[in-house]
């Protein structure tokens, strides 16, 4: 895992389990780690359920629910 989806974990994993919005997700993101973008990241690129174009390489540890919803898979 790299050091930038690693982040990314820990940034949904600190929604406790419940679901969350990209939205919720980006500005979590932005607070935690104000040095950094999060640039084109989206959590899709993360889903087990999914399998966007370009994103085979990514570990997969979110679930999608429906459309701009996620959760810690």
């Amino acid at each position: 895992m790299t050091e930038r989806e690693k982040e990314h974990r820990d940034i949904a994993d600190s929604f406790g389990g419940r679901p969350f919005t990209r939205s919720e997700f980006k500005q979590r993101y932005r607070d935690r780690y104000p040095g950094r973008k999060p640039g084109a990241m989206i959590p899709s690129d993360y889903c087990v359920n999914l399998n966007p174009k370009g994103a085979e390489g990514f570990t997969k540890f979110l679930r999608w629910l429906k459309r701009g919803w996620y959760t810690v898979a």
